[in-house]
């Protein structure tokens, strides 16, 4: 165990025991996803993973570029900074191994949402007992793409094939439903 950790461990079990592994997973895609994560840094260096397809740094060289998100260039980076833009290294560790990205958390957001759904019906009475309901339902009636996931990888050194924000899912297209209910 290195110097920075001051020989601590990480404790506690999972699911509230007191004894056990120490949940890790959570920590460690937090930080491959670019948070400033301590723990996640500290298991990934311990481990000796290779996190460069994982990390995501804007402008960096040897960088691609992305169709699905205009404006954002993916690279390793050489560098690695604190939030505030200050270098700092992680001992034992060289670029881009033990750095965090430094676009941010939250910086792309999926396609807006627009459905319209109509319900059309006519009551039909047969007497004081019985009534007979004729029901048209329509989802999504003018047919908008609603994307309901997309990739959320890329790896900046593969070259020009980053598809991160690409549609990988869609709601359901428009949708017919029709209905006759009789009440007694």
């Amino acid at each position: 165990m290195s110097d920075s950790t001051n020989n601590r461990r990480p404790s506690g079990g999972v699911g509230g025991t007191r004894r056990g592994v120490k949940c890790l997973h959570a920590h460690i895609a937090w930080y491959l996803a670019g948070g400033d994560d301590p723990v996640g840094r500290w298991v990934v260096g311990e481990l000796g993973l290779d996190v460069s397809g994982y990390v995501v740094v804007a402008g960096a060289p040897g960088a691609t570029t992305d169709p699905f998100i205009p404006g954002v260039v993916f690279g390793p980076p050489t560098v690695c900074l604190t939030d505030a833009k200050v270098p700092y290294t992680v001992p034992g560790i060289t670029p881009p191994l033990g750095c965090t990205g430094d676009l941010g958390r939250n910086k792309f957001t999926m396609p807006y949402f627009f459905q319209f759904d109509l319900r059309v019906s006519k009551g039909i009475s047969f007497g004081e007992r019985f009534r007979l309901d004729l029901i048209a339902d329509a989802f999504n009636l003018f047919n908008h793409t609603n994307i309901s996931a997309v990739n959320q990888l890329c790896d900046p050194l593969a070259g020009n094939t980053c598809t991160a924000g690409q549609p990988t899912a869609a709601y359901d297209a428009r949708q017919f439903q029709f209905a006759l209910k009789l009440n007694w």
